[in-house]
């Protein structure tokens, strides 16, 4: 095993390199090379990408609960907007990073049992648990909807892509034939604080009506 090499390290490397490469160009190899070790020395402490995004993932899900303030806040509605904005705000903190936080695997257990003062202040607004998972599930996945989305033609933006330009995507289109269309753009393409506060407040207004006691769905596993 390399001497000071630490799965923080391997994290703090990962986020360096993909700072530079993207998710896509992140590889184990270019992380032992930031550390200046060979590769062994990084599937040491951890087998796959695969467990280095885990890994990434888990340490940027410990900087959202540490800002969002869920448990705190005056309300169940202040509390999922809390969480929400914190999602989005650490995410788009890192190339390709909501990518990255989308479907990887928690492997800090203390994370999962921090679930535990969320839960609490949302059954004390009425919310049994599976009706509190449900409303925070309905938030969260919007979350990530919109900033992937969001990111990505940010990034392609910086990349030099001129191609998510009104004035580009208006040409495309044909203002003076689809007007409407080509309206649409301004929505879609600009003030994306303001969009994501809109469409944001209406996915709480919805998660608000998991309060209660939400009965199992047919679909659900016995």
């Amino acid at each position: 095993m390399a001497k000071g090499v630490t799965v923080a390290a391997i994290v703090d490397a990962g986020f360096a390199v993909l700072a530079e490469r993207g998710l896509d160009g992140l590889t184990m190899r270019l992380v032992a090379d930031r550390l200046g070790v060979k590769a062994p020395a990084i599937y040491w402490h951890l087998a796959s990408k695969g467990d280095l995004l885990d890994e990434m993932a888990t340490a940027m899900w410990r900087q959202v609960l540490t800002t969002s303030g869920i448990a705190l806040a005056p309300d169940a509605e202040a509390g999922l907007t809390a969480f929400a904005h914190a999602v989005r705000t650490t995410v788009l903190q890192y190339r390709d990073g909501a990518k990255l936080f989308a479907g990887t695997f928690l492997t800090d257990p203390d994370l999962l049992r921090g679930q535990e003062s969320g839960l609490e202040a949302m059954a004390a607004q009425g919310f049994d648990t599976r009706g509190a998972v449900m409303a925070t599930s309905l938030v969260y996945s919007f979350t990530i909807g919109f900033t992937i989305e969001e990111q990505a033609i940010a990034q392609s933006r910086t990349g030099g892509d001129d191609r998510y330009t009104l004035e580009a995507r208006n040409a495309r289109i044909g203002v003076e034939r689809f007007p409407r269309a080509a309206e649409a753009g301004v929505s879609l393409f600009t003030d994306q604080d303001a969009r994501f506060a809109a469409l944001l407040a209406a996915a709480v207004a919805a998660a608000m009506t998991f309060r209660g006691s939400v009965p199992p769905s047919p679909l659900d596993p016995l």
